[in-house]
């Protein structure tokens, strides 16, 4: 990457623009900053849960212990605990692709995401690619997808090589290609491919990560040694705030809440003709339609009782409690 690409980066504050309301599966988060005092910009899904949208960067666990710096390929081969580096040792591509971690950095119970954040375990990366792509195998190893990978990607040629195939960024992951570092030391794919680990082992001496490319639209999953190095995006334990009701009296309400199954959900502080609808929090939706009036109700009927996400056009999601 030229110095000049990489200033044209830092110039980017990231950006999510509205899309529409039938294919948006996500809102900004609230951002997250980890103990070193890195800023990472975040999203929340209608699935409940909030993502990174770039690439860890610490170089410490959340009690304050530091990782490894494993600089040489002898202290990278010979160190089981966890490790980071960046790719080919050169800090320049932190600020874009983050560090690359290796096993040791995911299973230690310290944890090397910010507090309150943990790396996704294979439930929750399968909870996000459904909601991609409701035709995924979620289950199997290799091809999950064949369109996930092209939603999970940075758009253009700045950071992904050539064709940089079928990239949208409709999740807001923001996917980029921060390569790897293999078992015998050397770096390779930068630009090229993007891997993440998750939580899952599926043996002692491997685990679980996921991959998107330059030159295809699919998400793979497979397993590797845990002397690998890969990238590494957190979740957020709990719910986001993103998904409750703004406190701000200028956005959009919904009353009663939490509210009797049987009963009417009355909505204010949205346009006329706003689009909604309702989702289950694993992203299915319940029902949709338009609010025709400022003041407009939702019938909740025939629902079962739970949480459920309110979309309105133009407005943060609100979380509704619907009673027995």
């Amino acid at each position: 990457m030229s110095v000049l690409q990489l200033l044209f980066r830092v110039s980017i504050v990231p950006l999510f623009l509205p899309i529409s309301l039938a294919a948006q599966v996500f809102v900004p988060g609230t951002g997250v900053v980890d103990i070193d005092g890195n800023s990472y910009p975040t999203v929340v899904y209608t699935n409940g849960k909030e993502w990174m949208a770039e690439n860890l960067r610490t170089t410490r666990y959340s009690n304050g212990d530091s990782l490894t710096h494993a600089i040489t390929t002898f202290d990278w081969q010979n160190n089981l605990g966890g490790a980071w580096c960046h790719y080919d040792n050169d800090s320049l591509n932190e600020l874009l692709y983050g560090k690359l971690y290796n096993v040791g950095s995911v299973r230690d119970e310290r944890g090397v995401c910010p507090s309150g954040w943990h790396v996704p375990a294979k439930e929750e990366w399968t909870s996000l690619l459904e909601l991609l792509d409701p035709d995924a195998e979620p289950d199997l190893f290799g091809l999950q997808s064949t369109v996930a990978g092209g939603a999970l990607k940075d758009t253009g040629l700045l950071w992904w090589d050539m064709p940089n195939t079928g990239a949208s960024n409709s999740s807001g992951f923001t996917g980029l290609p921060g390569g790897t570092r293999t078992q015998n030391g050397a770096f390779l794919d930068l630009g090229r491919r993007g891997r993440w680990w998750s939580t899952d082992a599926p043996a002692q001496y491997s685990q679980r990560f996921y991959e998107i490319s330059y030159d295809h639209t699919e998400l793979r999953s497979a397993a590797n040694y845990l002397i690998v190095g890969y990238s590494i995006r957190c979740v957020k334990n709990e719910l986001s705030t993103g998904i409750e009701e703004s406190a701000d009296p200028g956005g959009v309400h919904a009353y009663p809440n939490p509210i009797a199954n049987g009963a009417q959900l009355s909505i204010t502080g949205h346009n006329a003709g706003s689009a909604y609808r309702m989702l289950t929090m694993d992203g299915r939706i319940l029902r949709s339609g338009s609010l025709s009036d400022t003041a407009a109700v939702i019938g909740i009927h025939g629902t079962s009782a739970g949480t459920y996400i309110l979309q309105v056009e133009g407005s943060a999601p609100l979380r509704i409690t619907v009673l027995e």
